[in-house]
């Protein structure tokens, strides 16, 4: 019985310390590119004041949203005419006759 304890704290240190190997070897630079976690500062024109005066204005004249309120979004109104089985074939052959959008291309 003793052997199985163990082999279980054993096993529970050896994944916690792969674990921590994992983590620390995301945070290496990946070729000659540093990994960024986060995000980047941005840059403003205005002020924090002048944000700050602009939401008190927009408060004092009743301009901002109610709490509960829902952004108006257009839905579909039901299911689509086409089966599934419809949409993949008509997927297959955009694919076969190249009229799918390449990467970073808009359609």
């Amino acid at each position: 019985m003793q052997s199985a304890k163990f082999v279980a704290a054993s096993l529970i240190a050896l994944s916690t310390l792969a674990g921590s190997a994992f983590a620390a070897e995301a945070q290496r630079p990946v070729g000659d590119v540093e990994l960024q976690v986060g995000v980047a500062p941005s840059t403003s024109e205005r002020t924090r004041a002048q944000v700050q005066a602009e939401y008190l204005a927009a408060r004092a004249a009743g301009q901002l949203p109610e709490a509960g309120d829902v952004a108006e979004i257009e839905v579909p109104s039901g299911p689509g005419n086409k089966t599934r089985a419809e949409v993949r074939a008509e997927y297959f052959q955009a694919l076969k006759t190249g009229a799918l959008p390449q990467v970073g291309e808009h359609a």
